[in-house]
C-alpha cells in the first residue's frame, strides 16, 4: 500500500507543478499579446497621423491637374474663337470687295445706258424708271408663279382623281371577272367538313377570296379557304352558313362572293 500512496502523492505534486507552469505560460503569453496589441495601436496611430498630409497632398495634386486641364480647354476654346473671328473678318473683307466691284459695275452700266453726257438728275430719273420696270416685271413673274402653282395643284388633284378612278375601275373589272368565273365542288369530306373545288390560283383564287356554294338559284353555304393549288382549292365548310335542309354535294356550283361595285 505504501508504494501506491507514494505514487499517488507524486502524481498530485506533479499535477500541481504542471498546473502552475501552464498558468505561468498563459500569463506570459497574455502579457506578450497585450504588448503586441499596444504596439499595433501605436503603429495605427502613426499611420493615421501621416495619412492626413498624404491625402491632402494627393487632393492638391488632383486639383492642380484638374486646373491644368481646364486651362488647356480654355486655351483651345480661345484658339477656336480666334480662328472663327479671323474667318469672319476675312469673309467681311470679301463682302466689302464684292460690294465695291458691284458698285463699279453698276456705274459702268449706268454710263453705258445713259452715255457720258447724262446729268445726275437724268441718271436718277433713268434709275427710277428702270426700277419701276423691274418692279413691274417682278410682280408679273410672281403672278405667273402663283397661277402656275394653282395650275400645278389642280393638275395634281386631277391626277390623283384619275388614279383613284383607274383603281376603282380595275377593282370593278376584277370583281366582274371573278364573279363571272364559276367552278364546282369536286369532292366532299363530310367527316372532316371540307371540300375540294376545281378553282385555284390560275382562276384568280387568293387567300382573301370568299367562296359561296349554290345549287341553281339556292345558296347552300359558304367556304373558308384552307389551301390553294394551281387549279384546285381545299376549303372548310362554314357549318353555320349552311341553309337549313341542305348539304353541300359534289357537283354543286362554286362562285366568288365578290360582286361588282
Amino acid at each position: 500500500m505504501k508504494p501506491l500512496l507514494i505514487l499517488g502523492m507524486l502524481g498530485a505534486i506533479g499535477g500541481a507543478v504542471l498546473s502552475v507552469m501552464i498558468r505561468s505560460s498563459l500569463k506570459e503569453a497574455r502579457l506578450e499579446k497585450d504588448s503586441l496589441n499596444r504596439a499595433s495601436l501605436a503603429l495605427h496611430d502613426q499611420v493615421r497621423e501621416q495619412s492626413g498630409p498624404i491625402t491632402a497632398a494627393q487632393d492638391s495634386a488632383t486639383e492642380t491637374e484638374k486646373n491644368a486641364k481646364n486651362e488647356e480647354l480654355s486655351a483651345k476654346a480661345l484658339a477656336t474663337e480666334a480662328k472663327g473671328l479671323e474667318d469672319t473678318l476675312a469673309a467681311t473683307k470679301k463682302e466689302i470687295e464684292d460690294i465695291g466691284t458691284k458698285k463699279q459695275q453698276m456705274q459702268e452700266e449706268i454710263t453705258r445706258i445713259l452715255g457720258s453726257s447724262g446729268t445726275p438728275e437724268e441718271i436718277l430719273a433713268k434709275i427710277e424708271e428702270l426700277k419701276k420696270e423691274n418692279d413691274a416685271k417682278v410682280e408679273e413673274v410672281e403672278q405667273n408663279n402663283k397661277e402656275a402653282e394653282v395650275a400645278k395643284k389642280a393638275a395634281a388633284e386631277s391626277q390623283t382623281l384619275v388614279t383613284r378612278l383607274k383603281a376603282q375601275q380595275n377593282d370593278r373589272a376584277k370583281a366582274i371577272a371573278l364573279t363571272s368565273r364559276t367552278g364546282t365542288v369536286s369532292a366532299v369530306n363530310s367527316e372532316f367538313g371540307f371540300v375540294i373545288v376545281n378553282l385555284g390560283q390560275n382562276q384568280g383564287v387568293s387567300s382573301e377570296s370568299k367562296l359561296l356554294v349554290k345549287r341553281g338559284n339556292q345558296l347552300i353555304g359558304k367556304l373558308n379557304i384552307v389551301q390553294i393549288g394551281g387549279n384546285t382549292t381545299v376549303a372548310d365548310i362554314v357549318t353555320k352558313s349552311i341553309t337549313a335542309g341542305f348539304e353541300i354535294l359534289p357537283g354543286d356550283e362554286v362562285i366568288f362572293e365578290n360582286s361588282p361595285t
